[in-house]
């Protein structure tokens, strides 16, 4: 949790855009931000670019000291197999050991309660476009993953943000908060945006998609392609 060094080593030891295109299909961009740029107070922090060099230097620095990091995701997510072992090869590749758990709904829930993870890695739809509410109060101050990350600056700003009314100086504050969560790299990092849902990819026409991942239904159909 306190290891910096270590998180931009797997920051800079990724290549994103090659994620994109097995769990996307291409249909996603890359995150530059703590929340989806459609949100209310996205502030583009400019992200980690692919830089295996780059991650075998913070490596050394890092306290690793070779043990085995168990890269956890539910079994039901499509695509979470081929992301999780695509990322396990590209930090094997700059030199941390991995393993791959694949697990159900409840294993996950129980695990990321006990704390017992390396690192996780999930879906995660936008319901109301706040992410104070839905990431930075409950996953960052309040720890509900039990990642033992603590920053009390960060944690001080976001309540901040959380208190205030002023919609001008509470979209500053979460400018601040973006910069220190990308900054640290902790605890909670998105890899990606999906640009389109999986439900229109795979033949569901008539739906038109809002920015925040809401739905307006008009006349829906299915491809007959797809009914096969």
């Amino acid at each position: 949790a306190d290891n910096e060094d270590l998180r931009k080593a797997v920051a800079y030891g990724i290549d994103v855009d090659s994620i994109i295109a097995v769990a996307a299909e291409g249909r996603g961009k890359k995150a530059t931000s703590f929340w989806g740029w459609n949100e209310y107070g996205f502030y583009d922090c400019g992200g980690y670019e692919y830089n295996p060099d780059k991650a075998k230097e913070y490596l050394a620095k890092s306290s690793y000291n070779g043990e085995e990091l168990v890269l956890l995701s539910r079994s039901d997510i499509s695509y979470a197999d081929s992301i999780m072992t695509a990322m396990a090869d590209y930090l094997n590749q700059i030199g941390i050991k991995t393993r791959v758990d694949m697990v159900d709904t409840a294993t996950m829930n129980t695990r990321r309660t006990d704390g017992d993870y390396d690192i996780f890695m999930v879906n995660l739809a936008t319901w109301d476009g706040n992410a104070l509410t839905q990431n930075l109060v409950p996953r960052v101050v309040q720890d509900m993953h039990s990642n033992g990350y603590k920053n009390d600056e960060l944690n001080a700003k976001i309540m901040e943000a959380f208190g205030d009314m002023n919609k001008e100086t509470r979209v500053k504050t979460l400018e601040e908060v973006d910069n220190i969560l990308y900054d640290l790299q902790g605890p909670i990092v998105p890899l990606m945006q999906v640009m389109r849902s999986s439900c229109v990819r795979k033949g569901l026409t008539g739906l038109i998609e809002n920015p925040l991942s809401g739905y307006i239904f008009t006349n829906v159909t299915v491809e007959e392609d797809y009914l096969k």
